[in-house]
């Protein structure tokens, strides 16, 4: 098994690599980050005409013939979904009656159990420390001598933390003085820790030898190990909901144990589970299965719900695991199956409903006319005004511009520039009805308003496109090289 892992490890990193040495290989160029700039910045000068759905609901002459006729036709959607009213019983271990205070001897028991990992604190030691690193630059010898000629200037007299903050190769403790603040045992290399707990508070090691290279190490403060008291009324008080949050889960567990064996023993009635357990059988209101309130917001509520076992045989379910600690058994104590619901109790939502497709047809058949207007010159201000709608011309917008529908200026700068002395027009869906944009101008941004983090950021983001393209590039390349072929619709 650990060769397989092995293997598959190897074959990711093998991956990775060629990945990143494809990915180090991208680069962008001051033009390239121009040019997207011009095209971040561009702004786009645009008129538009939206064929509103309410102006054509309100002219739209709905028979009680068609009523008739949908719902016949779409008898299926307006029947009532099938409902259920569940009767259940709810196991939380949040809910359960905290125990009594026990003996004195069984909260000394847990004490007894808990007192090296809860209620000791081991030596720690608060110490400063300065490092001369040993690399390419200083060899081992050279180290040596530096943290030698270190010690010898705080013998005599100077400052640890100001020798610390001007010579030490530790940047993350140099600013501070060379401060590790409160060290405990098994925080640093064992060569660091020895020299460390054997020294005593105020005192300077000689020179210390670890992997990382030659440390003076200074102890400001010793704290020694120090055990809370049984009789301590705050370990007392720790004790009791340490014994309690224990006993309850074991409550917890032989309650649940006792809901497995009794759903199964008992399947016609919950009555045996709660006299059992003392819990309570509690109902819900009516559900459906995607009208659902209370516990029937549960996915596993409602698929047992409705299952075989529980609708059709009257059974009980099994324990249903809402969370690691909330278990519930149910049965359907009422069941309305679905049924039609008669003509004059939907007939208004047919009604809107055929007012809408009317509206939707009525604008896409406005709509397809004055493209072909536009198409044969006529002018959108015209159009508009031979439809009683009014052309609006918000000048020239931005990408982000909030004062139009986005569907618009997204499909605005979608289209081509337009010739000189022309202008580009296209047909879309908005949310109030069908819409006509026409692109009459495009301005580039420039450059040069751009600032140096907004040229850093987008060669991120160029870099990382370009990563990724070489990189795609490349598994297409590979895969039309292999004779391998990919059914990518079983995937």
């Amino acid at each position: 098994r650990s060769s397989a892992a092995s293997d598959v490890y190897k074959r990711q990193l093998a991956v990775e690599q060629l990945q990143a040495g494809l990915s180090d290989s991208a680069f962008v160029t001051t033009l390239d980050i121009d040019a997207a700039l011009r095209l971040q910045k561009q702004s786009r000068q645009m008129s538009y005409l939206v064929f509103p759905y309410e102006k054509y609901a309100g002219n739209a002459v709905i028979s009680e013939a068609d009523i008739q006729s949908r719902y016949e036709l779409d008898a299926v959607d307006y029947r009532t979904e099938e409902r259920v009213k569940l009767a259940y019983v709810e196991l939380v271990k949040s809910a359960l009656k905290p125990a009594d205070k026990p003996e004195a001897e069984v909260l000394r028991a847990v004490y007894d159990a808990e007192v090296n990992s809860r209620f000791t604190q081991a030596e720690r030691r608060r110490a400063s420390h300065i490092l001369v690193r040993i690399d390419d630059a200083v060899d081992e010898a050279a180290a040596k001598k530096k943290v030698e000629q270190l010690a010898e200037r705080i013998a005599g007299g100077e400052d640890f933390a100001a020798v610390a903050k001007a010579e030490s190769d530790d940047l993350g403790s140099r600013a501070k003085g060379g401060s590790l603040d409160w060290v405990g045992r098994g925080v640093m290399v064992p060569e660091f820790e020895e020299a460390l707990y054997q020294m005593d508070e105020g005192v300077v090691s000689a020179p210390v030898r670890t992997s990382f290279g030659w440390h003076l190490i200074l102890v400001q403060e010793i704290q020694k190990q120090s055990v809370k008291s049984f009789e301590d009324p705050a370990v007392q008080d720790e004790l009791l909901e340490l014994y309690r949050e224990r006993e309850m889960g074991e409550r917890f567990e032989q309650l649940a144990k006792q809901l497995d064996e009794l759903s199964f023993d008992y399947p016609e009635s919950l009555t045996p589970l709660a006299e059992a357990t003392g819990l309570t059988v509690k109902t819900t209101d009516w559900m459906s299965r995607s009208d659902t309130t209370g516990i029937g917001e549960q996915p596993a509520v409602i698929e047992a719900a409705f299952s075989s076992a529980v609708l059709d045989n009257k059974e009980n379910s099994s324990p249903l695991k809402l969370a690691a600690d909330r278990l519930v058994v149910l049965r359907v104590a009422e069941h309305e199956p679905a049924k039609q619901r008669p003509l004059d109790e939907v007939a208004d939502k047919i009604r809107e409903t055929l007012k809408q497709e009317y509206a939707m047809k009525r604008s896409q058949q406005e709509a397809d006319a004055a493209m072909q207007k536009l198409r044969d010159g006529e002018n959108l201000r015209t159009v508009a005004n031979s439809l009683g709608l009014v052309a609006k011309s918000p000048g020239w917008i931005e990408r982000d511009t909030q004062s139009v529908d986005a569907v618009l200026v997204q499909r605005v700068f979608s289209l081509p520039r337009p010739a000189e002395d022309a202008s580009e027009f296209a047909q879309m869906v908005s949310k109030d009805g069908q819409a006509i944009v026409v692109l009459q101008a495009v301005r580039d941004g420039d450059p040069a308003t751009a600032s140096q983090e907004e040229r850093e950021a987008l060669q991120r983001n160029l870099l990382a496109a370009q990563s990724q393209a070489e990189f795609r590039a490349y598994l297409d390349a590979a895969r039309d090289d292999i004779s391998v072929e990919i059914h990518q619709d079983q995937l």
